[in-house]
């Protein structure tokens, strides 16, 4: 049995699909990209937003550092600034080796879609934002 919040989840699921279908956004790639960013996002709690999710474009360079980041959707100017910097500084890892045998490096001008998700504030808890849609 799916609970409200398993519901809320798969809502906001479908909504992030329809805004990536409807604005021609597809991904090709294969590569698993990671970073722990929760350190990071653990501060920006008790926002009161009217989006469930926002999406950022990473370039990368070839050895993980990042380049750009630019906001596909975003929360606000402010707030997409900060997630913007949280992504620029994270310590970047990669399961692509090349052919030279190196890890955590990939073609220069590879591109990964990322997500942060906010949840609003429910009882004594304030709201947050988080990399994981929970």
């Amino acid at each position: 049995m799916l609970t409200k919040a398993k519901r809320s989840g798969e809502a906001r699921e479908l909504e992030m699909l329809d805004f990536l279908n409807r604005s021609k956004i597809k991904t090709t790639d294969k590569t698993f990209y990671g970073a722990d960013l929760h350190d990071k996002t653990g501060s920006l709690t008790g926002n009161r937003l009217d989006k469930s999710f926002a999406i950022y474009e990473i370039t990368f360079s070839k050895d993980l550092h990042v380049d750009t980041v630019k906001t596909i959707t975003g929360f606000t100017p402010e707030l997409d600034n900060q997630l913007g910097s949280i992504l620029r500084e994270a310590h970047w890892v990669s399961n692509r080796i090349l052919i030279d045998g190196l890890k955590n490096t990939v073609p220069a001008g590879s591109k990964l879609l990322f997500g942060f998700y906010y949840y609003p504030a429910q009882g004594n808890d304030q709201s947050f934002i988080s990399e994981w849609d929970l």
